[in-house]
């Protein structure tokens, strides 16, 4: 089901494609992510004015507007990457948030695989936390969770995937420049 919700303002439209949760999602609070009014100022100019976004497990969405309008500047707060000038945003917990920048680029001084981890950056720092922790401890349980929830335990065979799907046979050395 596609509805048409109001925009935060400033954008032209706000899509959200609802995908029927499962039914022990019920049980969990609505919104895993939510931003409430957010304020961006840059100088004397306002990018985002008291944005707010509610969104549910299974919510699939899409930002329009147009150029210099604040869809960036707002998808990288809800991704920790930025921080508003006023409002606010929460997470659930084990949710991690990430964004891949419309200018992307590669790391030089890694390989191909280096650059496809690159990705997942936080997930080995958290394995590397859970295992320097003492098993009964808060963190220790949260982390693994965490780790759990983004597939961690197995973050190899993603990785092993996208090399396949970009051609790179196992066992051949795989630098960026025999690529390009």
């Amino acid at each position: 089901m596609e509805r048409t919700l109001t925009p935060p303002s400033g954008f032209a439209a706000l899509v959200r494609a609802a995908i029927p949760a499962p039914p022990s999602a019920a049980s969990q609070p609505a919104n895993i992510l939510a931003a409430t009014n957010l304020v961006v100022r840059y100088n004397e100019r306002t990018i985002l004015d008291g944005a707010t976004l509610g969104l549910d497990e299974n919510d699939r969405i899409g930002l329009v507007g147009r150029n210099c309008c604040g869809k960036t500047t707002f998808l990288t707060i809800l991704a920790g990457l930025q921080t508003a000038d006023g409002g606010e945003v929460m997470a659930r917990r084990v949710l991690v948030v990430t964004y891949l920048c419309q200018d992307f680029t590669l790391e030089a001084s890694l390989d191909v695989r280096g650059n496809v981890r690159r990705g997942a950056w936080r997930t080995p720092d958290f394995i590397a936390e859970f295992e320097s922790l003492p098993a009964a401890s808060k963190r220790h349980e949260e982390l693994e969770r965490r780790i759990q929830a983004l597939d961690g335990w197995t973050l190899d065979q993603p990785v092993e995937t996208a090399m396949s799907h970009l051609n790179c046979p196992p066992g051949e050395p795989r630098s960026l420049l025999r690529l390009l």
